[in-house]
């Protein structure tokens, strides 16, 4: 009898045992954390063709597919350009939240693709975030602002540099590139224009005022005309020095014994040759001549100008210089007066 109780008293101490070992390890058992999965957009935002320098709003879902909630620091963009906003600081588990944002297109164009990045407390750097992309009109556009189009004298050809044309692809093709605006002192041929990107060049002619022989380097602001957009364009060239004549224009009666002189200066030295007139109503010929001046006389022939009844001649001065070695000629226009 003794030995039965002491076998059950074992046998409970055991049963006690167990259970209680077991109590400990179910009260201590690992639990799964609960944590937050946010879900973005998978493909971008696509906010199609934009106008140039404008803000377009746009936004997008956050969902948290997790069983926990998620706390979120911040939203941010990856340029200054994008302004991200969003709606909730945290957000449960199911829950959805809205980010808000606006694009500026200023400085832009063509295709553009931003990140907008979420900052959250279950990631140690921000999340990859969602793609914004939008295409930002043009309409026409150079490669370059300014274009330097070299130096010369009165009456020369320059060759500029080349200029690379991007349109917007439903633009026209095969249209006339003129120049406009501000061209004083320069002739400018009108070029054509026929694919995207195209690089184009304007021959360019010193002299179509009364300014275009002075020395100096010029700006002028002119435009590219290309259907109905218009390119700001800034250009530069330099004017060499040269020979002027004083006066640029001349009056001469043919009536009278009459002498006109007409003053030629040149920073380089002048070698002259002989002048000659269009019409031969006036005769003209070298007075002086120093190393940097000549003194042209002109005067009328009566029987000349009466055969001819025309009432304007031009003096053709030629001369050398020095320095260079080039051939100019200078033209002075007389007026004749009865």
């Amino acid at each position: 009898m003794r030995r039965v109780m002491t076998w059950s008293l074992g046998i409970a101490s055991m049963l006690a045992v167990g259970i209680c070992a077991g109590l400990v390890r179910y009260y201590h058992r690992p639990t799964h954390p609960q944590v937050g999965r946010l879900v973005l957009p998978a493909e971008p935002i696509d906010l199609g063709i934009v106008e140039r320098d404008s803000t377009i709003a746009g936004q997008f879902e956050l969902r948290n597919t997790g069983d926990g909630p998620v706390h979120v620091k911040r939203v941010l963009a990856d340029c200054g350009c994008t302004k991200p906003v969003i709606d909730k600081d945290v957000i449960a588990p199911g829950e959805v939240a809205h980010i808000r944002f606006t694009f500026t297109s200023d400085g832009f164009w063509r295709g553009v693709v931003k990140r907008i990045m979420i900052d959250c407390d279950n990631n140690n750097a921000p999340l990859p975030g969602t793609l914004i992309k939008a295409y930002v009109k043009i309409g026409a556009r150079t490669d370059v602002p300014t274009v330097y189009l070299g130096s010369g004298r009165f009456g020369d050809s320059l060759t500029p540099q080349q200029i690379r044309i991007f349109r917007d692809p439903d633009c026209s093709k095969e249209e006339t590139v003129k120049v406009i605006g501000e061209t004083t002192g320069l002739v400018f041929d009108p070029r054509p224009w026929n694919q995207d990107g195209e690089a184009i060049a304007f021959p360019v002619q010193i002299g179509t005022s009364s300014l275009s022989d002075v020395p100096g380097t010029y700006t002028r602001n002119v435009a590219l005309a290309i259907g109905t957009d218009k390119v700001p364009l800034s250009v530069t060239y330099e004017v060499l020095p040269t020979a002027r004549a004083e006066p640029r224009a001349a009056l001469l009666s043919f009536k009278e014994a009459q002498v006109i002189r007409i003053r030629v200066t040149c920073p380089e030295i002048l070698v002259p040759g002989k002048p000659t007139a269009s019409f031969g109503i006036c005769q003209a010929l070298v007075e002086d001549a120093k190393d940097h001046e000549l003194v042209i006389q002109v005067g009328a022939i009566p029987a000349a100008s009466n055969a001819s009844k025309a009432d304007f001649d031009i003096i053709h001065i030629p001369y050398v210089l020095a320095g260079s070695g080039r051939s100019e000629t200078l033209n002075v226009p007389v007026t004749l007066i009865p």
